[in-house]
This record gives C-alpha cells, sequence and structure tokens, in this order.
C-alpha cells in the first residue's frame, strides 16, 4: 500500500544531514520516528546508525559518520553498500536545509504513514472483535508525529526563544546601509514592495533577488506580468552592469551620490549592452560562485491562482530537489482568483492571506508588489492610506516599503524607500536611494532624509517656485 505523502528526494536528504549533523534535531525525532517508516532503505540505514549512535553518546555523529555506517552496513549486499556511501556523498556536499520546514514536512509524513499502517491493523481487530485494541491503536496513531511541534511555548520552562535577539536572525536584506539599519528580511515574513504604475515595483523584486543570491540563497522569481525573457535581462544587468540598448559598449550615465555635498554626480561610462551573449554568461558566473540558486517561472497572466502556485513549490521539490528560502511572487494583484464569485477585494484578502501561510508553513520568505492609488504616483511620500483595491493587504502582511519619486527626484536619478508598516521594528522611516536603470541597478547607493528633503536641488527647486 503506497503513501500519497511520501517524502521527496530533498526532504529525505535533509532529514539524512539535520540526524547525522543537529543533536537538536536528534533529540526532537529520536522518540517519534521510526526507521520503519522509510521507504529507502539506504534512509533507513543511515538513520538507525544515527539513532544509535544518539543512544550512547546523547550527541550527532558528525564526522564519525562513516565509522558508524562501516559497521552498519557489513551485513547489506555489497551493491547496497555503495549506494549508502554515494548518499553520504551526496549529503555531506549540502548546505544546512531549512530545519524548521523540513520538521515540518517530516512531521506530516510521520503522521501519514502511521496512520496508513494502523488503518490496516485496524481492520484486522476489527473483524476479531478487539475493539478496545482497536480503540487504542487509533489514539496512538493520531498522537503519532513530531509532537514539540504541536505543543507551542512552554511559558515558564522554555527560555529558548529569549536568546534569539544575540544571533542575527535576517535572512536577507536590500543591500543598502541607511535603509538596513532600520530593516532586514526574515523567514516566515510576507513583505509587500508599494508603489504607483510604472513606480519600479518589479525592479525592487529583482534587487531582492539579487542580495538573496549574493548571501548564498535560494530564490523562486515568479511572474505573472513580465515575460521570462525580460525577467532573465534584468538579473542579468543587475549583477553585469549591462546597458538595453542594441549596440555594444556604448556610454551611459552612472550616478553616484556625494555624502560630503550631499549632490549626485554623474560619470560617462562604456559598459557593455545584454545583447552580448558572453557578458551575460559572464554575469551569471560571478553570482553562481556565491552558491545560491535562481529558477524563474512565468505564469501566463490570469492561468495562475495560488493553489496553482503551491501545487507548483510541491513540483520543484519533489522533482527539482528545489525548495526556495525566498518567494518572489509578481504580483497578486493580477493572479487568477481562488474564487471568481467573490468581489474583487475579498479576492485579493484572500490571496494575500494564502501567501501570508505560505511563508509561516514554509519559514521562507515571502515579497510581493502591489500597487499604490493613482494618487501616489510621483508623491513625495507613499502612506497605508494609499494601498489601491484593498487596504486589508495591510493587515496581512509583516512589512510594506514603498518607493517614492517625485518628478524632480526623478529628473536626478533619485528616490526614496519608505517603511509603512511593520510588525516589528520602526516605521515611517525610510533613506534617499539612488538610481542607474541605466544599468540595470534598482538602488547603487543610500543616503540619509533630512526634514522630508532628499536633496539640495529639491529644496531649491521648491524655494525658487515660492520666489
Amino acid at each position: 500500500m503506497t503513501n500519497e505523502k511520501e517524502l521527496s528526494g530533498h526532504i529525505q536528504d535533509s532529514i539524512a544531514f539535520l540526524a547525522i549533523t543537529s543533536t537538536n534535531f536528534l533529540k526532537l525525532v529520536r522518540n517519534f520516528v521510526n526507521t520503519e517508516l522509510f521507504s529507502s532503505d539506504v534512509v533507513h540505514i543511515v538513520m538507525r546508525a544515527c539513532y544509535k549512535y544518539f543512544d550512547l553518546t546523547k550527541e550527532a555523529p558528525g564526522d564519525h559518520i562513516c565509522d558508524i555506517i562501516a559497521d552498519e552496513i557489513k551485513a547489506v549486499p555489497e551493491s547496497k553498500r555503495e549506494l549508502v556511501m554515494l548518499f553520504l556523498d551526496r549529503v555531506s556536499q549540502m548546505r544546512e536545509p531549512n530545519v524548521e520546514y523540513v520538521t515540518s514536512k517530516l512531521n506530516e509524513f510521520v503522521k501519514s504513514r502511521t496512520f496508513q499502517m494502523a488503518a490496516v491493523e485496524f481492520v484486522k481487530l476489527i473483524d476479531h472483535k478487539r475493539f478496545t485494541e482497536a480503540e487504542l491503536l487509533m489514539y496512538n496513531a493520531l498522537k503519532s508525529g513530531v509532537h514539540s511541534l504541536n505543543v507551542g511555548c512552554e511559558y515558564f520552562t522554555d527560555f529558548s526563544t529569549m536568546y534569539k535577539h544575540e544571533v542575527d536572525a535576517s535572512l536577507t536584506a536590500m543591500g543598502l546601509a541607511h535603509f538596513d539599519c532600520y530593516k532586514k528580511f526574515k523567514r516566515s515574513e510576507l513583505g509587500i514592495i508599494l508603489g504607483g504604475y510604472k513606480g519600479k515595483k518589479s525592479f525592487a523584486l529583482h534587487h531582492i533577488g539579487i542580495q538573496s543570491l549574493l548571501r548564498g540563497l535560494s530564490v523562486l522569481h515568479v511572474s505573472h506580468e513580465n515575460s521570462l525573457e525580460i525577467c532573465e535581462q534584468r538579473y542579468d544587468r543587475m549583477i553585469g552592469s549591462l546597458v538595453d540598448e542594441k549596440d555594444r559598449d556604448i556610454a551611459v550615465p552612472v550616478r553616484y551620490y556625494d555624502h560630503t555635498s550631499e549632490k549626485v554626480e554623474i560619470v560617462m561610462k562604456k559598459r557593455p549592452c545584454v545583447s552580448d551573449v558572453n557578458e551575460r554568461k559572464k554575469a551569471r558566473a560571478t553570482l553562481r560562485r556565491f552558491g545560491g540558486r535562481l529558477i524563474i517561472k512565468k505564469f501566463p497572466m490570469g492561468s495562475c491562482d495560488m493553489r496553482n502556485l503551491e501545487t507548483y513549490l510541491d513540483h520543484l521539490e519533489q522533482f527539482a530537489g528545489f525548495v526556495p528560502d525566498v518567494l518572489l511572487n509578481d504580483y497578486p494583484d493580477i493572479q487568477k482568483p481562488l474564487d471568481s464569485s467573490k468581489q474583487s477585494r475579498d479576492q485579493l484578502n484572500e490571496s494575500y492571506i494564502y501567501h501570508k501561510r505560505l511563508a509561516d508553513e514554509r519559514n521562507i520568505l515571502v515579497v510581493v508588489p502591489s500597487q499604490a492609488t493613482r494618487a501616489a504616483i510621483r508623491a513625495k511620500r507613499i502612506t497605508m492610506k494609499d494601498f489601491a483595491e484593498d487596504v486589508r493587504k495591510l493587515a496581512n502582511c509583516d512589512w510594506t516599503i514603498a518607493v517614492c519619486q517625485t518628478d524632480v527626484q526623478a529628473s536626478s536619478g533619485l528616490g526614496s524607500l519608505y517603511i509603512v508598516a511593520s510588525r516589528e521594528g520602526v516605521m515611517d522611516v525610510g533613506c534617499g536611494i539612488v538610481f542607474n536603470l541605466e544599468t540595470g541597478h534598482f538602488a547603487t547607493d543610500s543616503f540619509p532624509l533630512r526634514s522630508g528633503v532628499l536633496v539640495a536641488e529639491e529644496e531649491d527647486s521648491d524655494t525658487g517656485k515660492d520666489q
């Protein structure tokens, strides 16, 4: 009898990795996860060896795993020994997995497999009219799983979360000094990039993708609007400083912010164009060295709802061994609704709640762009009141960052980022940023805001109007 909730290859590898390297993980699963539940003989052997070592030492085997496995596989056929050693070699090259997500998937698997096995035995007991034993069997099956997931925080005895502030829990950031001092991004968060029409929201999403890849993270970028070609080119341009022109090596203005004079300096530089295949390959090779992975998926507009997106995530995990740390979804406002019979604002609210659930359940960072009202176009400051369609988006997210740019700022290639809302940390703060869209960069520098005035040129311009 097969189990509908089989563990993917990536999750099985991750379980083995954690059993080998993490004492805390073994403490969590030792008494609740029977090695007989794993359909893979190799995983069964590795987990059994880790359990034996843990029972003796109360520690994970770590570097001793090969010695332990050597004893464990003496009695198995030679062909299976080779498979075990190849498995260990593959696992040893993994980077540390998303522990909370792996544990969650393991918990689902244990519950499903235990209940399935108990159901077969339950029928036999009922046939023999052994009702008390049958009742006890199903009671224990329903309690199966990694119990600590369901207990919650024992307030008077569990002090583990008190020490989290001593460790930087951030996953990624904007990579801008004057913004990162206010806000960094964590797992299980739903973030919104808010802006007007053509307000550089998608560029901001790509920028977060690049910053995450520079930190060695796995990124899934989903587009419902821009084509796959545009998305690829934007990543190539951002990392390679490529221009979006047909001619090769043309001179383009590159802006710098002089923090002493508080003025924008422009230098004309020759840069390769995005049609140069070798330069694009070079850019990707540079980014690949940091160890992250990037998958870009384009769905036809209006064809993909949140259930389809979740199915796609499961498909990537099952068949590509890809579990993202960061999901960039561009963008929910134009996705196919979950229930087309509802009003549009209720459809959006349902979609954003679904996004937050994905962030929580998969322990990943989810970032989406969202449309601001027409009044917010070219506004110096975008606020909570400027959410288009449904302000409940604000209640469903963990933070909202607004991309703002006035006409005067646009002429200088400047803009600003504001923290409109945040469950943790400060709000109503931000910084100025320097755009270099000619070379594909959303923001290349940041600087502090002074009383809401970005640059001296804007202040002078406003003064001149009054005169």
